[in-house]
């Protein structure tokens, strides 16, 4: 009930849908998506999400979630995406997601196709290894790590290195 009830306090509201998944009761999965849309506070849709990432939803439930405005809710689908076996066709809609305009977006998006091996992704990754073109560290520093779980030919090295060595040379905080 506390859920359901807009008038109920949102920490509240959090907790519980967090306590839904602590249960490990996946019939609560179906409710949770039919809710979800409906849900208007922030924090609570940001509870349960987390609700559907340890209850174990299927990819395409976060993947719905890529197109939300909220930066929190994206961040969070895409660090669930990246604890789920993805197909291509699900790996290549990551890509978009290092153009947001959210930073913390941007970083989690290059975590998650690091983790995802989504090879298809190098040359996004890196363009924004770039400090020009990227100006936060964090998602610099994110592109430089999945690169380095994705980069394992001597053709990807030669595709990167040019990348890594400007990095070197001009990047102040050697991120590599």
């Amino acid at each position: 009930q506390s859920l359901l009830n807009p008038d109920e306090n949102a920490n509240v509201r959090q907790v519980v849908a967090q306590a839904v998944a602590e249960m490990g009761d996946t019939g609560w999965l179906e409710f949770l998506e039919q809710q979800f849309p409906v849900e208007k506070s922030a924090q609570v849709r940001q509870g349960m999400i987390l609700a559907f990432d340890r209850l174990g939803a299927e990819p395409d439930v976060f993947l719905n979630l890529l197109g939300e405005k909220n930066a929190k809710v994206k961040t969070l689908a895409l660090k669930a995406l990246s604890r789920r076996g993805l197909k291509e066709e699900q790996k290549g809609l990551l890509v978009p997601m290092l153009d947001d305009k959210h930073k913390d977006v941007r970083a989690a998006a290059a975590e998650c196709i690091g983790i995802q091996h989504y090879e298809d992704a190098i040359s996004n990754l890196c363009a924004l290894t770039d400090q020009e073109a990227e100006k936060e560290k964090v998602v610099r520093r994110a592109c430089l790590k999945a690169l380095q779980q994705l980069v394992h030919t001597d053709e990807q090295l030669e595709e990167t290195w040019p990348f890594l060595e400007k990095v070197w040379d001009e990047d102040e905080d050697h991120l590599v």
